[in-house]
């Protein structure tokens, strides 16, 4: 039959396929391991732009506790970091500060 088709495949392939069918019965693939994907909405998404663009200077607890409050959802403030750089928010520091001596401080 897959000859007919023009299919190229072994015995042992098809033999595989049969037998993962015939115990999963299903030919849906097995779920990945490792920590389930927590669940980042679309709607947590633009709440930290819009208390993002309130104040900018916010650090993670804030929002952080602001999250919690309203989707009831616990994540950690490196999460909470991540998440707030995914719609654009990057943190910068100052490349250089102006100094004024203090002589000069009287004049401005």
């Amino acid at each position: 039959m897959l000859a007919e088709d023009e299919f190229i495949t072994s015995c042992l392939t098809v033999r595989r396929f049969l037998r993962r069918f015939e115990d999963r019965q299903s030919f849906e693939n097995l779920r990945l391991p490792g920590r389930p994907a927590e669940k980042v909405t679309p709607q947590l998404l633009d709440f930290i732009d819009a208390e993002m663009d309130k104040n900018d200077e916010l650090t993670a607890p804030n929002p952080r506790r602001k999250i919690n409050e309203k989707f009831q959802v616990d994540f950690s403030e490196r999460k909470v970091k991540r998440l707030r750089s995914k719609p654009g928010w990057v943190k910068t520091r100052t490349k250089y500060c102006q100094l004024i001596r203090e002589a000069k401080k009287g004049k401005l």
